[in-house]
């Protein structure tokens, strides 16, 4: 995750919640669970490897990613995720495991644009910034909207689904903008 990232095709959060879905699908159609909180380092270490042969997850040291958390370069099929983080993300921290997810927005839909890329800026659509993409992913991936019903609260939904009180505070006020909860 890092600065406002590269304009890209525009992706609405309606789609990249049913992209989050189909990740949903697959680990369960791979390992027939289901459950509000989704496992998402079991997700890159198994199951993304039993779907993409070519795919690399790199665990890396502070120092080789520096103040980024993780980078993913989609086009080589290559994630990296910083060693604290991803052992963070082993431990349920939250705000890992989102980085975690947000990585894995990047690989599946940022792939092929090439020469495409330009810099996001303060005046780009926050739709089209690869950024804002892989964070929506990430959040709907983590808090999922078929899930969300279980909990009263956002304060409830930070533990539900393991993620941090801001990141399930900001997906609750979109789910309450949708109408998803009181």
């Amino acid at each position: 995750m890092s600065g406002d990232g590269f304009l890209v095709p525009p992706r609405s959060r309606i789609k990249i919640r049913v992209l989050a879905r189909q990740v949903r699908a697959l680990y369960r159609r791979v390992t027939g669970r289901d459950e509000p909180w989704f496992p998402i380092v079991g997700f890159v270490d198994v199951v993304v490897p039993l779907v993409d042969e070519d795919f690399q997850l790199q665990v890396v040291s502070k120092g080789e990613l520096g103040n980024a958390h993780g980078m993913t370069y989609p086009d080589r099929n290559i994630m990296q995720i910083r060693e604290d983080v991803y052992e963070g993300g082993r431990r349920g921290v939250g705000r890992d495991r989102l980085t975690i997810a947000h990585e894995v927005g990047h690989w599946l839909m940022h792939s092929d644009l090439g020469l495409a890329r330009v810099r996001a800026t303060a005046r780009s659509e926050p739709f089209r910034s690869s950024e804002w993409q892989a964070n929506a992913f990430g959040g709907e991936l983590l808090v999922s909207a078929d899930h969300i019903h279980l909990c009263k609260s956002a304060k409830e939904a930070a533990l539900l689904f393991g993620v941090s009180t801001e990141a399930a505070a900001y997906q609750w006020k979109k789910f309450r903008e949708e109408g998803l909860v009181k």
